[in-house]
């Protein structure tokens, strides 16, 4: 949780103070009801989910560790053109 509470990752943006409760919360969320976007090496069990929160798009990454599925970081995507490219997937969403 230390590297995805990182201020970096801008939980800021949707939770005051970085609330870690809150932060799992939301990663929980993501992973039952996001949609899938593709990130990392799909074949090594790598994958990804992203949902609209609070206005803005949390992505969560997961990978395959001895047959079950961790969650190996999470953040609110801030990046611009990372933004569109998710904003396409979830427009696409019926």
């Amino acid at each position: 949780m230390i590297k995805i509470l990182n201020v970096g990752h801008g939980w800021g943006k949707v939770v005051a103070n970085g609330a870690e409760t809150e932060v799992r919360s939301i990663m929980s969320k993501v992973l039952q009801e996001g949609v899938e976007m593709p990130y990392g090496n799909v074949a090594m069990g790598s994958g990804s989910k992203i949902m609209t929160y609070n206005g803005e798009i949390v992505q969560v990454v997961t990978n395959q560790v001895g047959g079950k599925t961790v969650v190996s970081n999470a953040w609110v995507i801030t990046d611009p053109a990372y933004k569109w490219q998710a904003l396409k997937i979830l427009s696409n969403i019926k």
